[in-house]
C-alpha cells in the first residue's frame, strides 16, 4: 500500500482511522502527506485491540496546524495502542510536538523503530504521554527548535540500550525529561547537541 502526496486540514494525512477494531498496515509506505495533525496516520481510540504496523516506512510527512490547532505528530498521532516492527520514520516535520510520532498516554509494543532526521519545536523525533520503558529504538539526526532533539518525555520514564547520534536541540540534544524519577541507562549518545544538555537535560531532577 503506498499513501501519497494527500492533504487534509483536520487529521491524517494518508489515513485517519477511529471506531473500529484490529487494523493492519503490512509494507505500507506513507509519503509526502500533510493534515493538521498526524501527518502520514492518525489513530483515534478504537473499539478494542490495537494497529498494526509492519515493515512500513513514513518520509516527508508533516503536522503543519490548522482549524484544529494541534500541530502534533509529524507522521503518526497515536491515541490507540499500537503494535510496530520494523518501521522507519524519517524527514517528518510537526509544528509542535513529535516530528516523527506524538502518542498519548497509550501501550505501544514495538521492535526495530528507528527516527531519521525528523523535525519538531518539542520533540524532534517522538513525544510520547504515557510513562513507560523505551529500549532499542534509534535516534538519529533529528532536531527539536526547542527541547528534545530525539524526544520529548513530560512523564517518567526508563530509557536503555537505545542509539542516539546527531541529535540536536536549545535543551536537551537526544533527550529532555520534564519529570522526575526517570532512569536512563546503556545508551549510547554520539554527537549530539544543544545549547544545554548536549545529550541529556531533566530540569526537574
Amino acid at each position: 500500500v503506498l499513501a501519497t502526496d494527500a492533504d487534509n486540514d483536520k487529521g491524517g494525512g494518508g489515513a485517519m482511522i477511529k471506531g473500529t477494531k484490529n487494523v493492519w498496515f503490512i509494507n505500507t509506505t506513507f509519503i509526502n502527506n500533510t493534515a493538521n495533525f498526524g501527518g502520514g496516520l492518525t489513530v483515534w481510540k478504537l473499539n478494542a485491540n490495537s494497529v498494526y504496523l509492519i515493515n512500513s516506512t513514513f518520509d516527508g510527512n508533516k503536522a503543519t496546524g490548522g482549524k484544529l490547532g494541534s500541530n502534533s505528530g509529524g507522521s503518526i498521532y497515536g491515541a490507540s495502542s499500537f503494535n510496530i516492527e520494523n518501521v522507519t520514520i524519517s524527514n517528518s516535520f510537526a509544528a509542535e510536538k513529535g516530528g516523527g510520532i506524538y502518542f498519548t498516554n497509550v501501550d505501544v509494543n514495538y521492535k526495530n523503530l528507528t527516527f531519521i532526521n525528523n523535525t519538531a519545536e518539542q520533540g524532534g523525533g517522538l513525544y510520547w504521554l504515557r510513562a513507560t520503558e523505551i529500549e532499542g529504538m534509534k535516534f538519529i539526526n533529528n532536531t527539536a527548535t526547542q527541547q528534545g532533539g530525539a524526544m520529548y518525555l513530560p512523564v517518567a520514564q526508563t530509557i536503555i540500550n537505545n542509539e542516539f547520534i546527531g541529535n540536536k536541540a536549545n535543551e536537551g540534544g537526544a533527550i529532555y525529561v520534564y519529570a522526575t524519577g526517570s532512569t536512563i541507562q546503556y545508551n549510547n549518545f554520539t554527537n549530539n547537541s544543544a545549547n544545554m544538555g548536549g545529550a541529556i537535560y531533566a530540569p526537574k531532577l
